[in-house]
């Protein structure tokens, strides 16, 4: 007899959520909206809707509305700038008429970009508008509890970074309210990077912290099961209003208040079907949001704690008795260590797959300082409340603060300790099958001895202690990155907007980037380069080239070096020669020494080498005179075996003129397109030397400078190459063996 339906039931739901949008994408959520289908980029639109919630800013205000139209109930943001609109009072609740320009959300467009599209369809938003006029329609007379919460918690925040600074004051006001806004990239980065940043959203950790320490107290003054209960499930439920509907919060939500429903009527509390029961609530709630992240991270975590925790502590711990000090010290030992094996273990795939990369001190880092999250979230709430009597809630704050401080150095001081991160890029979904069917293996093999033996005898012990690492080994094998086994050479077109991006992979793994900037994406750097290396399993470049000057080349370079401490690494920076530098180029070689990078020039007729992979340099040349700065671009020829690639800088007719007139050019099977398609480049006589039989494109949508020129896409066409742009097929991946090469498009 089946035990535990619910819990068949939240899995077969599961699975089948993953296989109808994951696999065939044929949920209803991500139908395009009617907004979509009828509207196009950038055209201005007029909606009349109702606030169902908003956000508040330094110098926005973000609505969420909900349009109350008669053949469509979409929902959008709305940004009002408060230059714009400084006497503006909306609330949740209030009917407004918006008129401005509609965007809709991008889809990712490489490997490892965060697909923003998907992020807002999991919650029903199909596009933003930047409001250049409002009008309020009707107001809600009643008093909204949102609206309520909004005011308080904004409040809130105010006091906590007037006391503690913006970056303590943000960081407790993430840890109490959920408020992520006010803290700094770069913090969030560390954070993350440590293995920590699950603090800094409001999870079961919060909740169980509020709930049982206010559930022990009334219980310790006399109340009953049923009073108590039932005051700590309203207390949770207004937080959980206030905080926001994460899914993280109303898993725990609905976990405590089954276990308090458990205590009230003299049942056995049962974490395995409370956590089912949680589940499927989310799920009945927001089906999509099984994709997030942050369901997956909570789901797991959990169920870690309910499954394998139990098995590290028998196996990893004896039971003898010690004395009541020692006893202490050692039970406090055994949990955290048990509880942070068990959870590391669990969400190591999950980890990979969407960050692409496991902090190796994570374990040690949270045994440190997670148990400190008790004092950090009393003394915020304790200093908050007595705010109104001077001295005493700053200085309690002031607690809080000082734990702060500590992470952020602790953070630090492992960050900058040898092998601190492994990246690994993101494993395959049956690598994640795999690692899951032997952690299944793995619980069933030792669940036996947790069950038959109460005490197990040192032998034994250090026995199940081999044997559970030679397990856990193996399981971390089958997630080992598959492209160190790959020798085929790789060349990547990423989508930088308007702008140029290669990356190249060589045969025996050395790594290269070609280029790296935009002029129309922002943090280039940041949100589209950085996260597809990681992705790529990239922790540091071996070359960069910069072709030239231009900040639509180098831009997402400058980015990379700054943040190599806990980004991506270049070792060498490859420059075009000293006399084809401009002041930007300069300024870039400066930076890079700066930073711990090496500087170096390559000039026409020099080469790099790697096994059969050569990449040689056919200019700039200083043999004629430049008479523009594009024509002063680096000119790289890669060449292995068979394949051959053409990069041709943003080099326009002029310069093209004298490489064919000096011949210096070679029939190459791809082109890098010239200035992204500009109508001054890529001209016939060209062409007809280079004889491609494709040719790449690196242009931004809709841009504002037409790229590409239409005379040059029909030359490229009359020839019979092949055009792959990113404005159509996002990144575009060469995958050859020096014989054969393989194209495929990111997007299709």
């Amino acid at each position: 007899m089946l035990k535990r339906p619910l819990c068949l039931i939240a899995v077969f739901l599961l699975v089948l959520q993953a296989i109808l949008v994951g696999g065939f994408e044929i949920a209803q959520g991500l139908k395009p909206s009617y907004l979509e289908l009828n509207y196009r980029e950038r055209e201005k639109v007029s909606l009349i809707g109702k606030v169902y919630d908003r956000e508040i800013k330094n110098s926005t205000q973000l609505l969420y509305l909900k349009s109350i139209s008669s053949y469509h109930s979409d929902k959008v943001l709305i940004f009002l700038r408060n230059e714009t609109f400084p006497e503006q009072n909306i609330k949740i609740g209030d009917t407004i008429e918006v008129f401005g320009r509609i965007d809709f959300f991008d889809v990712s467009r490489n490997q490892g970009n965060f697909n923003q599209k998907f992020y807002y369809q999991k919650q029903g938003i199909c596009g933003q508008i930047r409001a250049e006029r409002v009008g309020l329609i009707s107001t809600q007379s009643d008093v909204n509890p949102r609206e309520f919460f909004l005011v308080f918690k904004h409040a809130w925040q105010n006091r906590l970074i007037e006391e503690l600074g913006d970056k303590y004051g943000g960081l407790l006001s993430a840890i109490l309210l959920g408020e992520r806004n006010s803290i700094g990239q770069e913090t969030k980065n560390l954070f993350q990077k440590a293995g920590i940043g699950h603090i800094l959203a409001i999870s079961g950790l919060h909740m169980s912290f509020f709930g049982i320490g206010c559930y022990g107290l009334l219980r310790k003054t006399g109340a009953s099961f049923l009073w108590a209960g039932l005051a700590v499930l309203i207390l949770l439920i207004l937080y959980t209003a206030m905080v926001g509907l994460s899914v993280s919060v109303i898993r725990a939500l609905c976990m405590f208040a089954i276990r308090i429903g458990a205590e009230i009527l003299g049942r056995n509390y049962d974490a395995i079907n409370s956590l089912a029961i949680s589940f499927l609530a989310v799920f009945s709630w927001r089906p999509l949001s099984i994709f997030d992240v942050g369901f997956l991270f909570s789901f797991a975590a959990v169920l870690s704690l309910i499954l394998l925790r139990p098995v590290f502590k028998k196996i990893l711990f004896s039971t003898k008795k010690q004395s009541v000090k020692d006893k202490i010290i050692i039970a406090n030992l055994k949990m955290s260590l048990s509880v942070n094996l068990a959870i590391n273990l669990m969400l190591f795939p999950i980890l990979l797959y969407f960050y692409f990369e496991f902090p190796v001190y994570s374990i040690l880092i949270n045994m440190l300082l997670v148990s400190l999250m008790p004092i950090i979230l009393g003394a915020g709430l304790i200093g908050s409340a007595l705010l109104w009597i001077p001295f005493v809630g700053g200085n309690i704050l002031q607690i809080s603060k000082g734990i702060l401080w500590f992470y952020e150095t602790t953070c630090e001081f492992f960050l900058a300790l040898p092998f601190s991160r492994m990246v690994t890029g993101q494993p395959k979904v049956w690598q994640i099958v795999v690692y899951y069917v032997c952690m299944l293996a793995f619980y069933l093999y030792f669940r036996r001895f947790q069950k038959e033996q109460k005490e197990i005898n040192r032998p034994t012990r250090q026995k199940l202690q081999w044997k559970m690492a030679i397990f856990v080994f193996f399981m971390m094998m089958t997630l080992f990155p598959i492209h160190y086994f790959h020798k085929d050479l790789t060349v990547t077109m990423l989508d930088v907007g308007q702008g140029d991006g290669f990356f190249m992979r060589g045969p025996k793994g050395n790594t290269y980037l070609f280029d790296g900037g935009s002029s129309n994406v922002n943090a280039v750097g940041l949100y589209r380069i950085t996260p597809f290396l990681s992705f790529q399993g990239v922790h540091s470049l071996d070359y960069v080239f910069v072709s030239h000057g231009d900040t639509d080349h180098h831009s997402g370079i400058e980015e990379l070096l700054l943040n190599q401490k806990n980004g991506i690494k270049i070792k060498t920076l490859v420059l075009p020669a000293a006399d084809s530098q401009d002041e930007s180029l300069k300024m870039l070689a400066g930076l890079a020494r700066a930073h711990g990078t090496r500087v170096s020039v390559i000039e026409a007729g020099q080469s790099l080498t790697e096994g059969n992979l050569e990449i040689y340099s056919l200019g700039p040349s200083k043999d004629y005179d430049l008479l523009s700065s594009n024509d002063s671009s680096m000119i790289l020829s890669i060449r292995y075996g068979d394949f051959s690639m053409l990069f041709t800088g943003d080099i326009e007719s002029n310069g093209e003129q004298v490489m064919v007139r000096q011949g210096l050019l070679e029939k190459h099977k791809v082109l890098k397109v010239a200035h992204h398609g500009s109508k001054t480049s890529s001209t016939e006589m060209f062409l007809a030397e280079v004889s491609p039989k494709v040719a790449f494109i690196s242009a931004g949508i809709q841009n504002l400078y037409g790229h590409p020129h239409g005379d040059v896409v029909k030359r490229l066409k009359e020839q019979g190459i092949v055009i792959f742009n990113t404005q159509e097929s996002g990144a575009v991946t060469i995958r050859s063996d020096g014989q054969k090469m393989k194209i495929s498009t990111f997007l299709r």
